[in-house]
């Protein structure tokens, strides 16, 4: 981006604004980041993120991201105690048609909890010159200039009223997350705002942390016990630092886990196999049961967007939330925050920008879009636009995961398109479209 590079604004301190400032350091003066919530000391879950009391997978190919924006993040984390995982060895997944087989070479994953991950981000970021961040400052309004043509700061206030200042900027990134006001801020500068596409599978759940964890049955470190349309209910236990371990119960269509004690065991109990409702009742809880609906698929297409205004852009959840039971977010946030960096560095003119960025995001968003939301219309209930290709990719899909149930090889492949780490079209490859036809020729 040519032009002024001087100051740059994030609103939202989350994983997606901490990423953001650690990019836009890179190519401005001064960043300033603008988080609504206190800035926790220790490892807290912030009021903002209701999500932080459930399990945050960080996959694969998000871990080597961060590390690679933060180098030794991921030493750090092992040293605060956060376990590794081997995919492919420590996690069991029970799937569709059975239990995903083992696979070798492993696919490592750092198992750690959300609040310590999002403490040790936060942590470098206010370790850099450049940057600032300013918590309990709630933006309320974008300032543009005469006419509306260009953002030029924004107004933000104490969070709990009062102290409006002005913030002048030559960029502002919105990374607020689901509950952005963008498209109002928009709006009131006389410009369009973004219309969005949601897909809700209507899914809740409910998580609890344990420690004392028993061993769990098989010998895994770490269990799946997936859904299916016709068992809306899952369950997982996620290890994390601390010796402690998540134990979060799912269900899709309506299907809500309750969050009182014996709700929680009895749901556990109809799961399709028992490992879960077997460390629950050995193991003992240290925090209460937390739930959460908040779960649909939502994509805000700035990308389309006619009139969009120079000097804004968007990117993170207040652009495209994913259903959180694929644990794409952070992974999605670092990704776009390294298509920021990676546009601030060509020669774009700054009033064209803003729809380059919002148009190469777009572009990346869109296989893991169609993935996400696919998946969820295996539910007839799922509400939103379903993709023509809808069933062809669930009976392809199906003979894939029959497949991956004695073939460690497509298990593997799989579980890296799963861990972001190889493009969906990797399962489209003749090999395994010649193996799958014929596995479901068989039966």
């Amino acid at each position: 981006m040519e032009d002024d590079r001087g100051h740059a604004v994030v609103i939202g301190g989350s994983i997606a604004g901490l990423c953001a400032a650690r990019v836009l350091a890179d190519s401005f003066r001064k960043v300033t980041v603008l988080e609504r919530d206190p800035l926790p000391q220790g490892p807290d879950v912030r009021r903002g993120t209701p999500q932080g009391h459930h399990i945050h997978a960080l996959l694969a190919h998000g871990s080597s991201l961060l590390d690679g924006m933060f180098p030794g993040l991921d030493a750090e984390l092992a040293e605060a105690g956060a376990p590794q995982l081997e995919v492919g060895r420590d996690v069991g997944y029970l799937g569709l048609y059975g239990w995903a087989c083992p696979f070798q070479p492993t696919i490592l994953i750092r198992s750690a909890s959300r609040p310590l991950l999002e403490q040790r981000v936060r942590r470098r970021v206010l370790a850099l010159d450049r940057v600032a961040v300013r918590g309990e400052r709630q933006v309320t309004e974008l300032i543009a200039a005469p006419g509306g043509g260009r953002v030029t700061g924004v107004v933000h206030t104490a969070a709990g009223g009062g102290g409006e200042e002005r913030l002048e900027a030559d960029l502002v990134v919105d990374a607020s997350g689901r509950g952005s006001r963008a498209p109002a801020w928009l709006q009131k500068l006389g410009r369009s705002a973004p219309g969005d596409e949601v897909v809700d599978a209507f899914m809740g759940y409910a998580t609890r942390i344990y420690e004392d964890v028993p061993p769990i049955q098989d010998g895994w470190r770490s269990v799946f016990v997936l859904g299916s349309p016709s068992v809306t209910r899952g369950g997982v236990v996620f290890p994390i630092e601390g010796g402690r371990a998540y134990v979060t119960l799912a269900g899709m269509g309506r299907d809500y886990p309750p969050t009182d004690e014996a709700g929680f065991h009895a749901y556990a109990g109809t799961l399709r196999a028992p490992h879960v409702l077997q460390v629950i009742s050995r193991a003992r809880p240290v925090s209460d049961i937390h739930g959460s609906r908040s779960t649909a698929n939502r994509w805000v297409h700035y990308e389309r967007l006619k009139d969009q205004p120079e000097g804004f852009v968007a990117l993170g959840d207040a652009v495209c939330a994913f259903n959180p039971v694929y644990g794409q977010g952070m992974t999605v946030a670092a990704k776009a925050a390294l298509l920021l960096g990676e546009q601030l560095k060509r020669s774009i003119p700054a009033r064209r920008f803003p729809r380059v960025f919002q148009r190469a995001l777009a572009a990346r968003l869109g296989p893991i879009w169609s993935m996400a939301t696919t998946e969820d219309f295996r539910l007839p209930t799922t509400s939103g636009k379903a993709p023509l290709a809808a069933r062809f990719a669930h009976a392809y899909f199906n003979a894939v995961l029959k497949l991956s149930v004695n073939d460690p090889d497509v298990t593997r492949t799989v579980s890296r398109v799963l861990q972001l780490l190889d493009p969906p079209g990797l399962l489209l490859r003749p090999g395994m479209v010649v193996r799958a036809l014929a596995r479901s020729l068989r039966g």
